[in-house]
Order: C-alpha cells, then sequence, then structure tokens
C-alpha cells in the first residue's frame, strides 16, 4: 500500500481524462468484462482475506447488479447541470455544468461500495482516492487494480 500522499496523487492523475469523457460507456463496459475474465483471481483473493477473517463471502450477481443499474444511468460527465428555478414563476435563476473534481472515498472496505464509487466517479471524470481500514485488504486491492489496468 502507498503511503506517500505525493505518488498517491501523481498516480491518480495518470488517467487522459480527454481520453476518458469520449469513452466512458466503453470503459465501463471493458472494467465489467475484466471483472468478469478476473473472476477467479478475484474469488481467491476473497477468499485468503475470509481465512484471515477479514472479509465476507463475495457474490458477483450484487457486482453484476451494480453494473447493470449503473448502465441504465443517463448523466455523465458534461451532462450533469445544476439550476436554481422559480417552479412557480417558471424562471431559471442561474445554471452550473459540474466540472471534473477529485473525491476521497473513505469507507469500512466493503469491496461493492468501492466498485460503485469506482464507477460513478469515472462516469463523472472525477479522481478518486480510496481509504479504508485493511478491511478485505486483498479484495480490494486486487479490485482498483483491475480497474486501474483499464484505464492505462
Amino acid at each position: 500500500m502507498q503511503d506517500n500522499i505525493n505518488t498517491i496523487i501523481s498516480n491518480a492523475l495518470i488517467v487522459n481524462k480527454d481520453i476518458l469523457s469520449k469513452n466512458i460507456k466503453p470503459i465501463i463496459t471493458q472494467i465489467r468484462d475484466a471483472f468478469e475474465r478476473n473472476k477467479e483471481a478475484i474469488l481467491q483473493a476473497n477468499k485468503i482475506d475470509q481465512k484471515n477473517n477479514n472479509g465476507f463471502i463475495m457474490d458477483f450477481n450484487i457486482i453484476n447488479n451494480i453494473f447493470s443499474n449503473l448502465e441504465n444511468e443517463t448523466i455523465l460527465y458534461g451532462n450533469v447541470t445544476l439550476s436554481q428555478r422559480d417552479q412557480a414563476k417558471k424562471i431559471i435563476y442561474g445554471k452550473e455544468i459540474l466540472d471534473v473534481g477529485n473525491v476521497v472515498v473513505i469507507n469500512d472496505g466493503n469491496p461493492y461500495i468501492i466498485i460503485e464509487m469506482t464507477i460513478r466517479n469515472i462516469m463523472a471524470l472525477n479522481t478518486t482516492i480510496f481509504s479504508n481500514n485493511g478491511f478485505m485488504f486483498g479484495t480490494n486491492q486486487l479490485l482498483i487494480q483491475i480497474v486501474q489496468s483499464v484505464l492505462e
């Protein structure tokens, strides 16, 4: 695990956001396919976490449901617009298209949260840094490595 914050941020900024913004849906499909291709390795990492009393049994049906739900969403980078409006008067006072940003996800190590937050932040073109207490460490590290390899 990397502890140097400069290294972590540098690695997070490697992804070319112009390329990413033009290929969000195919990239998400590639991530889903990569999880499927690496299913045995993920399950092996999960078994090691379980053996060490550091995890629960993962269910690939839940992972498939996460992807299915996210694939139906239409809000991608460039489509996220906030507006202040008066519905009664039918007046829009201001409109803002959200820009890319940095997101730090601090969670309990639940791999389903890691997967969903990864995909949601790719859809929004956010740079994401994950932090947890080490729960399901091996499984989560493998999931993140698979996503990084697709993005590279």
